[in-house]
């Protein structure tokens, strides 16, 4: 990467993230928690699971719990049919989750002074 030294996603020129796209708007996604990009397949249904749950899948060896995040966001899908949607397997608590979104960008990496905190009137669940 240009010469510059790596640490958890944290480089000279600031920190990195990967892009994806969820109903028209852009996240991103610090790229230390970031594990895999993959196209789910073989959901396995949850019974009594919440509506944000699609499902468990195995993703080489791993068992994923599969996160609708249209449905935790409260926004539409561009595509309703799960295993047409990229996923993106993070880390979170020690936990491995496959977030199901729209479509996966780039890597791009942003200095910590362009970052700004949460404005005030964002919607608590989108701010969590």
């Amino acid at each position: 990467m240009n010469g510059t030294k790596e640490i958890s996603g944290l480089t000279p020129r600031g920190q990195q993230y990967v892009t994806i796209r969820l109903s028209g708007q852009l996240f991103g996604l610090p790229i230390n928690r970031v594990q895999d990009v993959f196209m789910p397949d073989n959901f396995t249904f949850v019974p009594l699971a919440s509506e944000q749950i699609a499902g468990v899948l195995n993703l080489r060896g791993r068992i994923l719990t599969a996160i609708d995040l249209s449905k935790v966001l409260k926004v539409a899908a561009v595509n309703e049919t799960n295993s047409e949607r990229p996923a993106v397997s993070v880390i979170c608590a020690n936990e491995s989750y496959g977030i199901l979104t729209d479509s996966v960008g780039e890597v791009v990496t942003l200095d910590g002074e362009l970052l700004e905190p949460n404005p005030v009137n964002l919607d608590p669940e989108w701010a969590k």
